[in-house]
């Protein structure tokens, strides 16, 4: 035979037990929320940056491939942004040509001013880029040169994701005067690839 006393215990929780239990997992998820969404926006960031990147290598192995001139063009698709590769050097993307959309919230941006990011530049190339954020284009030889200019300075574009909250991400792409294309993340203190 079992006591009163016995059978009370046997019936669960107390109000308090769960009330406790309930307040640390709102503190732990108050903490844990916003950090996830940080790895989340970082997580694509770097994945769209990485596509644009393979985008604009994709161009330059067809230039060198096919002996002939193709342009990386940025441009908007919808609210997010479009890179392709300009089969028929017509400015206007074909379902044809290879491309990238960007993910809503990354855009490409002009180099950052102010403090931080500090823009890409000779501590990180070891030459300032080309200014005017010009379209590349591949030569025959795989060589790349910014769209209306006959010199072959390193190239960089900037991305930026505007995040509902804290701070915008920042990714950047180079390509050197050689032709190797190189992604950068802005890890808060310093570019990093």
């Amino acid at each position: 035979m079992i006591s009163t006393r016995g059978r009370r215990w046997a019936g669960g929780f107390s109000l308090l037990e769960l009330v406790i239990v309930v307040a640390i997992t709102l503190v732990v998820s108050a903490v844990a929320i916003p950090a996830i969404g940080t790895t989340l926006y970082n997580v694509r960031l770097r994945t769209g940056v990485n596509s644009v990147s393979g985008l604009i290598q994709n161009g330059r192995m067809l230039s060198v491939k096919q002996n002939r001139i193709y342009k990386v063009r940025f441009g908007t698709g919808g609210s997010s942004a479009l890179v392709y590769v300009d089969l028929n050097d017509d400015g206007i993307p074909q379902s044809t040509e290879p491309q990238v959309q960007l993910g809503g919230e990354i855009v490409k941006s002009v180099a950052p001013t102010g403090v931080s990011p500090a823009p890409l530049d000779s501590t990180y190339l070891g030459q300032n880029p080309a200014t005017g954020n010009p379209d590349p284009y591949f030569d025959s030889r795989g060589m790349p040169h910014p769209v209306g200019s006959t010199n072959s300075p390193w190239l960089a574009y900037y991305f930026k994701d505007n995040r509902p909250l804290g701070p915008a991400g920042w990714a950047a792409i180079s390509i050197s005067p050689a032709g190797r294309v190189k992604t950068w993340i802005w890890n808060g203190s310093a570019w990093a690839d």
